[in-house]
């Protein structure tokens, strides 16, 4: 009798035997977990050795509890108090900014018959965009441009009936000045910590204009799943706007973060997701414009997101990540869409080795997706000619009128992960590892 996911050994002797039952040994339930079906017939060999299906704890046990995590740059929810801290969005204000600016954010309007607000508005159109991608909502999400804990808030509120538990903004610690927006986790598993890391706002080269805003933070948060700790960081990196020495500085940050906490256990599992601003293969295409760093990239050279899922099983370094884009054809590598830009892959979602044994979390392989308007139950995040759905918004001199039947700018990326029942310090098997290829040359 061979060991069945490694939780065997030492239990079963090698006269024991197994009787499965008929039909299929697997059947998939509501939740979408999968339980192992065996005969309660496992026994040593002979009449008096205990049922040791009992002792083995095989009975009906669940293979493995999957979830989805869910990446989503919203393009800008906003709350109805406006704040000094972003006073430069005009095109939200409520009342005029010390430039003039002012918007219809604050004003009421009707949708699908029911008077509300902009704020809710959109948040409507993000939880449509969520059930679009998981009828029953995603178990963790993280979004990026949220304008503070009360926007947030109010989106987990629209969410809170389909189980949600976990909110959590980017607060800034007192040595942290305020920026413009931030970003959240919202998640149906209990938080078992979170925490901002400081980014450093960098000194540009003689060549760069200097940034006059503060680095973002990035949101570190850890979930209980099922038993299991997941860390999740979510970053909203600086614009393409900027050299990509500020993004350096964000690779930077989150590196030391991540190179701590493999420090206190090297099988650690995280997810790194967000709006890095940077394509998955940015040290091939990077503009000369953003190139004030001889070459280096935050997403390819500083935390090491590469193409070969092969290397990472093996955790032949533990600095190299996988980032899940290399699941796709080139030609799906689609996150975001900007007049002038066409598209490009600024949001990504990036993991360690941890995720691919069989011990805490696990990733689902090629489970990875971006959504585009192929998807039908997310083609209304995209117009006819397949580019995102963004924000509609009409400007007259200094005053922006928000309009209804738009989205985002990006679309949500999304995979899945689960918590296998029998837990072994083995790797998961791929159908297809992702490997580097010719657009990383």
């Amino acid at each position: 009798m061979t060991a069945i996911g490694g939780s065997m050994i030492g239990i079963v002797p090698a006269t024991a035997t197994l009787t499965l039952p008929s039909g299929p040994a697997f059947y998939e339930l509501a939740d979408g977990s999968t339980p192992l079906m065996l005969s309660t017939k496992l026994t040593g060999g002979n009449d008096t050795d205990p049922d040791l299906a009992d002792e083995a704890g095989l009975i009906e046990e669940a293979v493995g509890r999957e979830f989805t995590v869910v990446s989503y740059n919203v393009e800008n929810l906003f709350d109805q108090d406006d704040d000094e801290r972003n006073a430069h969005y005009g095109d939200y204000r409520l009342t005029p900014n010390a430039a003039g600016k002012t918007s219809n954010y604050g004003e009421l309007v009707t949708l699908d018959g029911q008077q509300m607000t902009w704020t809710d508005v959109k948040i409507a159109g993000i939880r449509r965009a969520l059930l679009g991608i998981d009828a029953a909502g995603p178990e963790i999400i993280g979004l990026t441009e949220i304008e503070s804990k009360l926007a947030l808030e109010g989106q987990f509120n629209n969410l809170r009936d389909l189980g949600y538990q976990t909110v959590q903004f980017s607060e800034w610690s007192a040595d942290m000045t305020p920026t413009a927006i931030g970003m959240g986790v919202i998640s149906k598993f209990p938080m078992l910590a979170w925490s901002v890391i400081k980014v450093a706002t960098p000194t540009p080269a003689p060549v760069q204009p200097a940034d006059s805003e503060a680095a973002r933070p990035i949101l570190r948060v850890t979930l209980d799943v099922h038993g299991q700790p997941l860390v999740v960081y979510v970053n909203h990196w600086k614009s393409k706007g900027g050299p990509e020495s500020a993004r350096i500085e964000y690779a930077r940050a989150l590196q030391a973060d991540i190179d701590a906490l493999l420090t206190e256990n090297a099988k650690a599992d995280y997810i790194v997701l967000g709006d890095m601003n940077s394509d998955y293969n940015e040290n091939v295409i990077i503009e000369p414009f953003h190139n004030d760093s001889d070459g280096m990239t935050g997403l390819n050279d500083i935390i090491k997101a590469q193409g070969d899922e092969l290397k990472v099983l093996r955790n032949e370094s533990p600095a190299l990540k996988y980032n899940l884009h290399y699941e796709l054809d080139r030609s799906a590598r689609k996150t975001a869409w900007h007049q002038g830009f066409n598209w490009s892959t600024l949001d990504n979602m990036v993991i360690g080795a941890g995720l691919y044994d069989q011990q805490g979390i696990t990733y689902v392989d090629n489970s990875f997706q971006p959504s585009h308007y192929l998807l039908p139950r997310l083609s209304f995040l995209f117009k006819a000619d397949g580019t995102t759905n963004r924000w509609r918004q009409r400007v007259s001199g200094n005053v922006t009128r928000h309009e209804l039947g738009g989205f985002s700018d990006h679309g949500p990326i999304f995979a899945r992960f689960r918590v296998a029942a029998v837990q072994s310090p083995g790797t998961i098997m791929l159908f297809k590892p992702g490997r580097p290829d010719a657009t990383d040359q």
